[in-house]
């Protein structure tokens, strides 16, 4: 069941709904939107996107790209702990606050279950209620997010990339994937479907300087092709120690930082 803010049932013809379509990082994100990061394991996905939520809870820019100011939600299908972690991180280091509107969540669903709409429909209204209205949501990954379903199946796909089809068109925020490319292939993972579903498609890969975020696909847009280079480095993590209460070296925890040239 889809359904909105106001408890109607979402027909299809919502992903058809007619937006423009605001940047939410200029060159990059936009809104009403959906937007597929995908590149290999530790191509630095979800580090790139968590500095991306970081910047737009908090207004500030992305290099020379502008960032708009608004609360992000993060769902972490694969676990929370890591990301977690990067958050503690950067509080420590002063640069995000712990009244950032900054959300992580491990939900309690996949989006293959018939109420899946419906939870998210929720954490939406419970954040909006908060005063700083939500410009993202995240779902990483998509082969945990999905649930049961076969990416490489068309047939199967059609109703999850439907349902995030369905929520970008109808509220002003941004539904951003992360996914994974083919080993040994380029582009993202699975059905033919996915990539003809979303908007926008980030890749992101190492490079000798080095790492790098791609816009290789990017509708009614002069961005496609445009190259963001970044790197990632450490963020000393703090913390207490359980026992006796002392500040100690948590660990060393990674970000994103651009690389202007």
């Amino acid at each position: 069941t889809r359904i909105d803010d106001v408890g109607r049932i979402l027909s299809p013809a919502d992903a058809l709904l007619d937006h423009p379509s605001p940047p939410l990082i200029d060159d990059i994100i936009k809104l009403y939107e959906v937007t597929f990061i995908y590149g290999d394991p530790k191509a630095g996905k979800t580090t790139f996107w968590i500095e991306m939520e970081r910047r737009i809870s908090r207004g500030e820019d992305f290099g020379k790209h502008l960032v708009e100011k608004g609360a992000v939600l993060h769902y972490t299908f694969e676990g929370s702990k890591p990301a977690k972690k990067k958050q503690r991180a950067m509080i420590k280091a002063g640069l995000l606050a712990k009244d950032d509107p900054f959300y992580l969540k491990t939900p309690e669903f996949t989006l293959d279950q018939t109420d899946a709409a419906e939870k998210i429909l929720e954490d939406i209204r419970e954040i909006n209620r908060r005063g700083i209205p939500l410009r993202a949501i995240c779902f990483d990954t998509l082969a945990a997010a999905a649930g049961q379903v076969d990416e490489n199946s068309v047939k199967d796909m059609q109703p999850t990339l439907k349902l995030l089809s369905s929520l970008a068109a109808r509220y002003p925020l941004a539904i951003v994937v992360v996914h994974h490319s083919p080993k040994g292939g380029k582009g993202p993972r699975g059905s033919s479907a996915i990539r003809g579903m979303y908007d926008t498609g980030l890749e992101v890969s190492k490079v000798k300087r080095g790492h790098e975020m791609k816009v290789v696909d990017q509708r009614d847009s002069d961005s496609e092709g445009m190259k963001c280079p970044f790197s990632i480095v450490g963020v000393e993590g703090m913390h207490k120690h359980p026992k006796t209460g002392k500040l100690e070296m948590a660990g060393i925890y990674t970000r994103a930082a651009p690389n202007d040239r």
